[in-house]
């Protein structure tokens, strides 16, 4: 099991290497020029951080690529998606240009840029310089020896040092109502858009206070709701380490069970654009019948289980944005048994079997295929193989039977076809 999920995780890896460094996805966009000319064609979209050192550009899909470092070019645009900005920005002691994220343009314009650790959002009113929004935490520590100490919950504490706000105070001096409410404002990308519309809505009248704003739906959490098909195989464990299994004594058989789920899906671009963690809930029923062979003529063993089942994955999504595009995902599933009644037939001897509340070793692998039917709705598809283990509660079953134990814990290996819709 060990070599398995460190295959798993290499495959995980290599997917990702591969789909950072030679990502080509190119969507409809334009290139605006130092000389103010708007070039219309394809970029290819390679990622946040990717998207911030380079654009690369080509008229149709036949073209040259032509490669635009910031200070080449002023902007660059998807169509009716993100929007990128060439901006000097202070890193590491020095100035210089880079694509920097735009979420608001118009009146005042709000950028995005991540590599700065306490820098990350940027505002600008219109002919006025940019402005870094400055934001830490720091991590203060108690050393006390008082024996009042002992009553201190944490000995660490965190700080919020947030002058981002005083300088939107300073920005917002004009509008009194906008100021009473920046102490709920949050370092994130929606607080700032939503304070900065706010102000706008106040202060400027006409059909140019803001040009663009980013759609930050896009890009956030996304819910799911799918079924598919799953083919299960048991496979009996030897019941102590050394001991002979009697799987060979069963005819096991495949069995199908139809499982149902919903998703939530959760994007971590701030490590990379097709990188996301996803959890789900799954319910499924499954009817396990097997039959000893001529040895054990006449013996038997059926059980039916209803269970839930909590799936935690690593998604990466290749080509993230194009209408085609596929993932790969590893994880791992919580399953818990919430009814099951099984009988063990021993010529005319019934014997009533039960299962354990939880399942272990839920390891999974996935490969899928997501289509996109509009900005905020998919259909996928997934292929997922995976094991877990389960036990039977302490025997109930005849001397004869129990003597054997070779059903005490199985594994279930299962390969699921699941098609489903994201919005």
């Amino acid at each position: 099991m060990k070599h398995y999920l460190k295959t798993l995780i290499l495959l995980f890896l290599i997917s990702i290497s591969i789909g950072t460094k030679a990502q080509l996805n190119y969507r409809k966009g334009y290139v605006i020029t130092n000389s103010n000319d708007t070039l219309h064609g394809k970029i290819n979209d390679g990622g946040g951080n990717r998207n911030s050192r380079i654009c690369l550009f080509k008229q149709s899909k036949a073209s040259k690529v032509i490669k635009y470092y910031p200070a080449d070019i002023k902007a660059y645009r998807f169509i009716n998606d993100k929007y990128y900005a060439s901006k000097k920005v202070f890193i590491r002691g020095e100035s210089r240009y880079v694509f920097v994220d735009i979420l608001v343009e118009g009146k005042i314009n709000l950028y995005n840029y991540r590599k700065t650790k306490n820098m990350t959002y940027y505002i600008e009113k219109k002919d006025s310089n940019m402005i870094g929004l400055v934001y830490k935490v720091i991590t203060l520590y108690s050393k006390s020896k008082s024996p009042f100490n002992r009553l201190i919950y944490s000995h660490e504490y965190d700080l919020k040092y947030t002058p981002f706000l005083d300088t939107l105070y300073y920005l917002f001096r004009d509008c009194e109502k906008i100021q009473k409410k920046l102490d709920a404002v949050e370092y994130d990308q929606r607080s700032l858009t939503n304070i900065i519309q706010d102000y706008l809505s106040e202060v400027c009248k006409g059909n140019d206070c803001i040009n663009y704003k980013r759609d930050l739906k896009i890009n956030g959490p996304r819910f799911g709701l799918f079924t598919g098909i799953r083919l299960n195989r048991v496979s009996f464990l030897p019941y102590a380490e050394g001991k002979h299994t009697y799987d060979h004594l069963i005819n096991p058989k495949n069995v199908i069970s139809f499982p149902i789920g919903a998703f939530v899906n959760i994007p971590m671009s701030r490590i990379n654009d097709g990188l996301s963690f996803q959890i789900e809930l799954i319910a499924n029923n499954i009817k396990h019948y097997h039959e000893f062979n001529n040895l054990y003529y006449g013996n038997s063993v059926e059980i039916a289980s209803n269970t839930i089942g909590i799936p935690i994955l690593l998604k990466y999504e290749i080509l993230k944005g194009n209408k085609l595009s596929p993932s790969i995902s590893i994880g791992n599933e919580m399953n818990f048994v919430y009814s099951s009644k099984g009988n063990f037939v021993s010529g005319n001897r019934n014997s009533v079997l039960s299962l354990r509340p939880i399942q272990s070793n839920g390891l999974l692998f996935e490969l899928g295929l997501n289509y996109k039917l509009s900005p905020k709705l998919s259909l996928f598809s997934n292929l997922r193989v995976q094991s877990f283990k389960n036990q039977f509660n302490p025997p109930t079953i005849d001397d004869y039977a129990r003597s054997s134990r070779y059903w005490a814990e199985y594994k279930t290996s299962s390969m699921s076809l699941y098609v489903g819709l994201k919005f």
